[in-house]
């Protein structure tokens, strides 16, 4: 894996423990995903990411674009934005852009801004994402778990043919960027999970990329691409975009439905919400005592807590929009994240009655704070 990511083959986006949700989580949840995440990546790989990609949170907020600038992001990809923004967006060629956040307003030193790409269409899979006609990109999502396109995929026959057609598709969504360069991703939920899946994606785009590349009358080049690649390419096209200020929620899938706004994940399941902020307040609590009592506590039972609070961040989790069998398994994880911060908890403040700290007023208005 090392070597792969040493040659850019495999890249780490963003780093975090998981693709957050960004509208329902606490600020603390999210930095504490992200440090969980990143730190593991940093320790185990000896990498600290500089992209980010998050494709599939219902909508994008001011916080995590601001947290990921903090941590050396500012390289990023997104995918589900408001549906008439996003149309607007792609009338007016403007799906890239930088992101400056409200509350940088008024500073007179260079504030973050980081250059977001964003995906072109509804979703990020391969047939949402390589042009308007999905009925033609699903062609090209081969594979025993392409679940959405299956039976639709042709093996490589005529190849001009699927060249022409895919290109179409390609310089539609050229077009919308007005620049030489365009991601287009090939994935979906589930996908690639199986080795034949892997086998027919390199098969299949491998014998297109070298037939395009191979014929200059087509005008055209293509190539695997990590997220990093492509943000080298576009490096120049970052001078000429536009800045946005704000948010894209409440997110809208299609403004023309009778259910446009997708807003019931606010509240859905709110037992779950609720557990979720009760144990991120006792780790808040323990990592605090630990300042006071003078030292870092890391035992197995404590690192696992903490990957099991990050992992019910993601978008999917804290939401409530996974099957029930496994929110059911994100509840007996908080449930014992729970439990073991409450006893190591109580472990650092035994600690503090032993050897109490120079401040007791500050350990009293702690206490008022976190503990009531």
């Amino acid at each position: 894996m090392k070597r792969l990511l040493a040659n850019r083959q495999l890249e780490i986006c963003g780093g975090a423990w998981v693709m957050t949700d960004e509208a329902t989580p606490h600020f603390s949840a999210t930095i504490d995903n992200m440090i969980e995440g990143q730190r593991w990546v940093k320790d185990v790989l000896g990498l600290r990411p500089n992209t980010s990609w998050s494709v599939d949170p219902f909508g994008h907020g001011l916080m995590v674009p601001a947290l990921l600038a903090a941590s050396g992001i500012e390289k990023m990809v997104i995918g589900r934005l408001n549906d008439h923004q996003k149309q607007q967006m792609r009338e007016t060629m403007n799906l890239r852009f930088h992101w400056k956040q409200p509350f940088y307003r008024n500073e007179t030193t260079p504030v973050p801004a980081p250059f977001v790409n964003s995906l072109p269409y509804l979703y990020y899979t391969t047939r949402n994402a390589c042009g308007p006609d999905d009925s033609v990109c699903c062609k090209y999502h081969p594979g025993p778990s392409a679940n959405w396109c299956s039976g639709t995929y042709h093996r490589v026959g005529n190849i001009e043919n699927h060249v022409a057609e895919l290109l179409h598709q390609y310089r539609i969504v050229q077009k919308l960027y007005n620049s030489e360069h365009v991601l287009i991703p090939v994935g979906d939920d589930f996908y690639l999970s199986k080795n034949d899946d892997w086998k027919e994606v390199v098969e299949l785009y491998t014998a297109i990329m070298d037939h395009i590349n191979k014929t200059p009358s087509l005008n055209a080049k293509m190539e695997f691409s990590s997220v990093g690649d492509f943000f080298d390419a576009i490096s120049a096209d970052t001078e000429k975009a536009p800045t946005l200020t704000g948010d894209f929620f409440p997110y809208t899938q299609n403004e023309h439905q009778s259910y446009k706004w997708w807003t019931g994940y606010f509240s859905h399941r709110p037992y779950f919400k609720r557990m979720g902020r009760i144990v991120e307040s006792r780790l808040r609590t323990f990592d605090l005592l630990s300042v006071l009592v003078g030292s870092v506590v890391s035992t197995p039972d404590l690192v696992q807590a903490r990957r099991d609070i990050a992992l019910f961040q993601h978008h999917d989790a804290i939401t409530g929009t996974s099957k029930r069998h496994v929110m059911e398994d994100y509840l007996e994880r908080l449930l014992k994240a729970h439990s073991v911060f409450s006893s190591e908890a109580g472990a650092a403040l035994a600690a503090l009655t032993v050897r109490p700290p120079k401040s007791v007023q500050s350990v009293g208005s702690f206490f008022t704070l976190w503990l009531d």
